[in-house]
């Protein structure tokens, strides 16, 4: 028996909106947590949003909020990935992706000042197959963005090249370069982590561009 506020006894108990939760399944979020292992092995400093558009890129379709939440729950940041040991590297050679001039970009920055000390950023582009520079730009301060526009503006006076080389700073590593990349059907190649010789081409043209300028 039940008695109510005022004391009256009801023959019945009071009846309480039923309540419903949704129990995910984890076990499908497997197969999508070694992909993202993958890609991480692959580019160890690459983020979600980087992850996103690299399993995008391969045809999956899936959510970025999806991502967003195993890349969280995985503790996939950057602050918790175990470094692997560095090994030495006996033989060093030149990355050669392509022998036919104007299908291979590779690009780096060079790093100088002006007179009153303020850093001077020079987004260097070479033809590693000719080994000429088609552009140098400066600027105080560039981004992802401004990248696209320089190799924009240069490849719509020539051809968009297969295969665009750097290393892995984070104006190569943008999003909107890589989408960039993604509607020319550009491939992107970066250096592996502490393998500045992968990218030998354009550190060599930095070289000789500091001596002489």
């Amino acid at each position: 028996m039940f008695r109510n506020i005022s004391g009256c006894r009801r023959e019945k108990p009071v009846s309480f909106l039923s309540t419903a939760r949704y129990i995910g399944n984890k076990s499908k979020d497997n197969s999508l947590l070694e992909l993202m292992k993958s890609v991480i092995a692959k580019y160890p400093k690459a983020g979600c949003q980087m992850i996103y558009l690299v399993l995008r890129k391969t045809g999956l379709k899936i959510h970025h909020k999806r991502v967003e939440r195993v890349y969280s729950e995985n503790k996939m940041q950057l602050k918790h990935r175990k470094t692997k040991k560095k090994f030495i590297v006996e033989m060093r050679e030149a990355h050669l992706l392509s022998f036919k001039p104007g299908k291979w970009l590779a690009t780096d920055f060079a790093i100088d000042s002006i007179g009153n000390r303020r850093p001077l950023k020079l987004l260097t582009v070479i033809d590693p197959v000719t080994n000429e520079s088609p552009v140098i730009q400066s600027s105080f301060s560039m981004r992802g963005e401004q990248v696209v526009e320089v190799l924009d503006r240069l490849c719509s006076e020539t051809e968009y090249p297969d295969y665009l080389q750097s290393d892995n700073g984070p104006e190569f590593r943008s999003r909107e370069l890589a989408k960039w990349c993604e509607k020319h059907k550009i491939k992107q190649v970066f250096s592996r982590p502490g393998k500045p010789t992968d990218n030998c081409f354009i550190e060599s043209f930095n070289g000789t561009f500091r001596r002489n300028a």
